[in-house]
């Protein structure tokens, strides 16, 4: 068996193509690569120079592929892929009211802010940064976090050679700063009125911030690849007959 022959197989058995059917298109693709090479054609280049795609878009024609669904899977991806942008966002008010970070940059451009509470006051050091620096910070860890999870996103379904693959990622480009934008507005919203159960003396009935953004950023990645997998099997199913791709 060729090795273009092998890679093709094992393709339609990542896409979950039926036993019957592997057999039935190995054996008719093995007779066109002989046929090809008796031409004096090579077997990458019958399939294109990309057995892969080849074996994808052969199987899709001829309706044998579903992809599945991948929902728990691509939404972890995704995620920890995120981990490193919303870490960059959580270093920056740490930072700025590290005494340590304070005292190596700059002492002298700390200032002392005031917190009062029915409980008490107390003050802390904190760095009076830029603006235009610290939406400078903001912005680069959210380009880090964006680009982590579409990247991390395709290179998942890849492996898996996923035909929803595109698709997902063109969804997940536009629904993943929607959400994002979402979750912080009601995220703020939420530690906002935290605040106010705390200075009241009352147990607040919700989490706080961080956990309120993720679980809304995570419902935004797993639906946006249903609605990628619902959308690309339906497709599938409209179409009117196979068509062969070899002659």
């Amino acid at each position: 068996m060729s090795d273009v022959l092998r890679r093709c197989r094992r393709t339609w058995r990542r896409l979950g193509v039926p036993s019957d059917a592997v057999a039935s298109m190995t054996d008719e693709l093995d007779g066109d690569l002989q046929s090809a090479r008796a031409d004096g054609i090579s077997d990458m280049t019958m399939v294109g120079g990309d057995p892969d795609g080849f074996a994808r878009s052969w199987a899709a024609s001829r309706g044998l592929v579903r992809p599945k669904w991948r929902i728990v899977s691509t939404t972890v991806v995704a995620s920890l892929a995120m981990v490193p942008g919303a870490t960059m966002m959580l270093a920056v008010p740490l930072a700025a009211t590290s005494p340590w970070f304070i005292e190596m940059v700059n002492p002298a451009s700390a200032m002392q802010v005031d917190y009062t509470t029915r409980r008490g006051s107390y003050s802390t050091n904190y760095l009076d940064l830029p603006m235009w620096v610290i939406l400078t910070l903001y912005g680069l860890a959210i380009a880090v976090g964006y680009a982590g999870a579409l990247l991390a996103t395709s290179a998942w379904l890849r492996r898996w050679s996923d035909p929803a693959r595109l698709k997902s990622l063109s969804l997940l480009a536009w629904t993943l700063p929607f959400g994002a934008l979402v979750a912080g507005v009601t995220a703020r919203a939420f530690d906002q009125a935290w605040g106010r159960g705390m200075v009241d003396g009352m147990t607040p009935l919700f989490t706080s911030w961080p956990t309120v953004f993720v679980m809304i950023v995570v419902s935004a990645v797993a639906g946006t690849r249903a609605w990628a997998v619902h959308s690309e099997r339906r497709k599938l199913s409209a179409q009117p007959e196979p068509v062969a791709v070899l002659a």
